[in-house]
């Protein structure tokens, strides 16, 4: 899961503060009313959020958005150890879904983040610090702290999605050389030395479309191109070319996504 936070000067934290496990237990169930982010310094977790279950391993961060129910699924380790962070929700904060991808002006993270970044640790270790002082200016302080630790967590995500994106640029790339073909999830995946499931989630999470859907909207976004420039070109050409069964299954799949036919697309 993605989640989208808004970066704004007067986010209020919550509360901010250690926790040790002595013994091995589960993560409690919750539905909080604020946001939880955790940065796991020793050992590891176990959390189901939604349909995916995660382990939140030492050096990851943990984001739990408000009002999204979470368990344990399993025992943690013994002698585990995490630092926490509670801040209230935003309006624009949110989850980022299929049909918004990219959303502008926000802080874009995933639920797991593996930072390995001492300057986060140093932050949230600072948070933590100024939020139990009785300092001035605490809380403008612990909101400003925040802001970092978002920004942050947010350059990670993009930095660990680029490292990962040069076998899904390839994949791009194959299918805009070969746009007539419809390739198979199971034909892309064994061009990429990647399983069917690593590689249909990894493609998801970069474009935001499964691969159907990424071959078949990029294929009509072409098409409805030519139409516009080139009005002589025929269905049954652009069919061939783009691989459909014939000129009926281009004109239904076009009338879907642009709500007229091909005919009366200008």
């Amino acid at each position: 899961m993605r989640y989208g936070f808004k970066p704004i000067d007067n986010r209020q934290v919550y509360k901010a503060n250690y926790i040790f496990q002595p013994q091995a237990i589960k993560h409690p169930t919750r539905n909080l009313e604020f946001h939880d982010i955790f940065y796991v310094i020793d050992g590891y977790y176990f959390l189901r959020l939604g349909e995916e279950e995660y382990r939140f391993n030492a050096g990851d961060i943990a984001v739990l958005p408000a009002f999204y129910p979470h368990f344990g699924t399993n025992l943690c380790k013994v002698k585990s150890r995490l630092i926490y962070i509670h801040f209230f929700k935003e309006n624009e904060d949110r989850i980022i879904t299929e049909n918004d991808p990219h959303p502008e002006n926000l802080l874009l993270t995933n639920t797991c983040i593996n930072v390995n970044n001492p300057i986060i640790y140093q932050y949230f270790q600072e948070i933590t610090k100024t939020y139990w002082s009785d300092r001035s200016y605490k809380n403008m302080h612990c909101s400003a702290l925040l802001n970092l630790i978002l920004i942050e967590m947010a350059n990670e995500c993009a930095r660990n999605i680029n490292k990962k994106d040069q076998i899904i640029l390839n994949i791009q790339n194959v299918l805009a050389e070969y746009p007539h073909q419809f390739f198979t999830l199971g034909e892309l995946a064994r061009q990429s030395n990647l399983g069917i499931k690593t590689f249909s989630s990894r493609f998801k999470k970069v474009t935001g479309q499964s691969v159907h859907q990424y071959q078949l909207n990029s294929k009509l976004n072409q098409i409805a191109v030519l139409l516009r420039n080139e009005t002589y070109t025929s269905l049954k050409y652009l069919a061939v070319n783009y691989g459909f069964y014939d000129e009926f299954h281009l004109s239904a799949a076009f009338k879907k996504k642009f709500g007229v036919s091909p005919k009366h697309y200008s």
